[in-house]
Order: C-alpha cells, then sequence, then structure tokens
C-alpha cells in the first residue's frame, strides 16, 4: 500500500467581503412600522376593546338574569316568647 499525501496550499485565502444587509434588515433594524402594521393594530386594539365590551356587557346582564331570578329572601319577623324553643331559652338567646 501506497500513501498519498494531500497537497497543503501555500497561502489560506482571505472569505469574500461581507455582502450588503439586504433592505429588509435596514427596516427591521431602523424600528419603522410600514402602514400595515399600523393598519392592523389599529384593527386589532379595535377587536379587543369590542370584544371586552362585549364580555362586560354578557356579564351585566348575566348578574341581573340572576338577581330577576332568585326569588326575595323574606324578612324574618322576630320570634315570640311562645315560639321560642327549649334550647332558644336554655342557650339564653332573646
Amino acid at each position: 500500500m501506497e500513501t498519498s499525501e494531500i497537497p497543503v496550499p501555500a497561502t489560506i485565502p482571505e472569505p469574500p467581503p461581507a455582502a450588503a444587509p439586504p433592505p429588509a434588515a435596514a427596516t427591521v433594524n431602523a424600528g419603522s412600522r410600514t402602514e400595515r402594521e399600523v393598519q392592523l393594530e389599529e384593527e386589532l386594539t379595535k377587536e379587543r376593546e369590542t370584544r371586552k365590551a362585549r364580555e362586560i356587557r354578557l356579564s351585566e346582564l348575566e348578574d341581573e338574569n340572576f338577581r330577576l331570578k332568585t326569588p326575595p329572601v323574606p324578612a324574618s319577623k322576630p320570634q315570640t316568647k311562645e315560639e321560642k324553643g327549649m334550647w332558644d331559652t336554655f342557650f339564653g338567646e332573646n
């Protein structure tokens, strides 16, 4: 078996110069937003406000529905001496 040597170049080639960044990268780095992004953000804000208002109104209606369906609690009248039970007298509740 013969061994073959791999030729080694005398000089190491330099890497190619860096390319200019794409135009989209400049926009991202600058932080400016496009008109479409601004429009979408406004639509999203309006939709969130609409949903929040709808949820609040729904909660108010559920509360009112519960209040209307629940019968009023009758006012308790105080017990007279004859209506008091033995335990009430024993424990000293007037």
